[in-house]
């Protein structure tokens, strides 16, 4: 066995590498999930720790604020409108929320001919339920064939700037083979 450095590969070429941003971000210290089995592979920002990835179900947290939880091709697909009623409902009667603000599911642009819907509600709990303002923030996702659901629970006062890592994980999904 020989080891050599790759001199020929224009990719590793000072010129090709002149473009590649060096400043570290969420997009050049981004962590890959690669889940043939699940048929998905992603970047997701650093600061979401990964919980578990089970079937079609990959859930994370991040400590400052937040949940998620990414369904690959669920079944049945819902609609984002009945997604954002059932998610109101079962707030307003299960957990006696008061809804303060709703975002109607609006289109989301991504490229690769994905298309991409995302709806927000925002909600205070009673003090009995001893719960911090929340934003529930939704990413419904298709291609061909093939959907993913992200959802997403955020404290409101970190929602601004978690919900654009929700933004930034549908923007680099991938759909594999299974």
């Amino acid at each position: 066995l020989e080891r050599h450095p790759s001199t020929e590969d224009a990719r590793l070429s000072d010129k090709a590498l002149a473009a590649v941003p060096l400043e570290a971000s969420a997009q050049t210290t981004a962590l890959v999930f690669d889940g043939p089995k699940l048929g998905a592979r992603f970047l997701y920002p650093r600061n979401w720790e990964l919980r578990s990835a089970k079937e079609t179900r990959i859930e994370f947290r991040e400590p400052t604020g937040g949940d998620m939880r990414l369904v690959i091709d669920p079944s049945p697909l819902p609609s984002p409108e009945k997604l954002q009623k059932d998610l109101v409902q079962w707030l307003e009667h299960k957990q006696e929320a008061k809804i303060t603000a709703t975002l109607a599911p609006q289109p989301l642009r991504l490229e690769g001919g994905r298309t991409a819907q995302q709806f927000m509600v925002r909600a205070e709990f009673p003090e009995s339920k001893n719960r911090k303002p929340a934003d529930w923030y939704y990413v419904l996702l298709r291609q061909g064939n093939r959907a993913a659901l992200l959802s997403a629970s955020l404290l409101t006062h970190r929602a601004e700037l978690l919900h654009k890592d929700v933004d930034f994980i549908a923007s680099k999904l991938e759909f594999l083979a299974k």
